[in-house]
């Protein structure tokens, strides 16, 4: 569950559109969160703020990704396990009322022109037990 909970304080605490630069993303994410793909498996970064003294806050690569210890959080800084075990992420956004695998260049797919109002992230561990988690954008 804390691994979760510090995944939606990411989101919420997320650059705003207007202090992000341009950048190649899912358009119907936020341009703070984009998602790739890491091996068959999705990566997630986010764009968020944090505090640094009083009034004063830093941008801050955060990026989670899956690696042999299971489900990692980057920071440029250092790299914490925040749910051990973990094999595989993925990653759906929820826009115009479809859930669409984010990550997955397919240019046949139908794409939303509306904004995600959520984002679902699901992973598994080695004995294939799966766990979700829905936040909303």
């Amino acid at each position: 569950m804390r691994g979760f909970a510090q995944m939606e304080t990411d989101i919420g605490e997320r650059l705003p559109d207007i202090a992000v630069p341009a950048r190649a993303t899912t358009p119907e994410l936020p341009l703070a969160i984009s998602i790739g793909e890491d091996g068959g498996g999705a990566m997630l970064e986010i764009l968020r703020t944090v505090s640094t003294g009083v009034a004063q806050s830093e941008p801050v690569h955060v990026l989670y990704r899956v690696d042999a210890r299971g489900l990692v959080r980057s920071t440029g800084r250092d790299d914490v396990v925040v749910l051990p075990g973990v094999t595989r992420m993925q990653v759906r956004v929820n826009a115009g009322g479809f859930w669409l695998d984010s990550g997955v260049v397919n240019p046949s797919a139908v794409r939303p022109f509306v904004r995600a109002g959520a984002i679902e992230i699901a992973v598994s561990d080695r004995d294939g037990t799966r766990y979700v988690k829905v936040i909303a954008l």
